[in-house]
């Protein structure tokens, strides 16, 4: 049980750190390709803290995966972090108001499916 909880905060700080970083980059706004530019629009990113907390997160997430793949088969553990993607198509539609089509909702069913008979084994 206490592994399922471990790799269960280690999804939810992916998760927490791809929305935070989104939410921040929302607020830096779109990167051009120019190379000079483009680096002003990653030091622009890198001072906002949405985005800091969203790499903070993400490197939190990783410490706790090093403990988790040392307790657990990573052929169980490694499919079950796929929930954060289904995690994240529902808060982007949700928070962001992102247009998820039908076949992306599809897809998202597919995943469930698999977690589900991983979860079983």
């Amino acid at each position: 049980m206490a592994n399922l909880l471990l790799i269960l905060l280690c999804i939810f700080l992916g998760v927490g750190g791809q929305l935070c970083m989104k939410k921040g980059m929302s607020l830096v706004g779109i990167a051009g390709l120019n190379p000079g530019k483009m680096l002003i629009f990653l030091g622009r990113a890198l001072s906002t803290p949405l985005v800091l907390a969203g790499f903070f997160a993400y490197a939190l997430g990783s410490l706790i995966w090093l403990i988790i793949i040392s307790r657990v088969d990573l052929s169980f553990a490694y499919p079950l972090i796929s929930i954060g993607y289904i995690l994240v198509a529902i808060f982007s539609w949700w928070l962001f108001n992102e247009n998820i089509n039908w076949m992306r909702w599809l897809g998202t069913v597919i995943i469930i499916l698999g977690v589900i008979l991983i979860s079983r084994s």
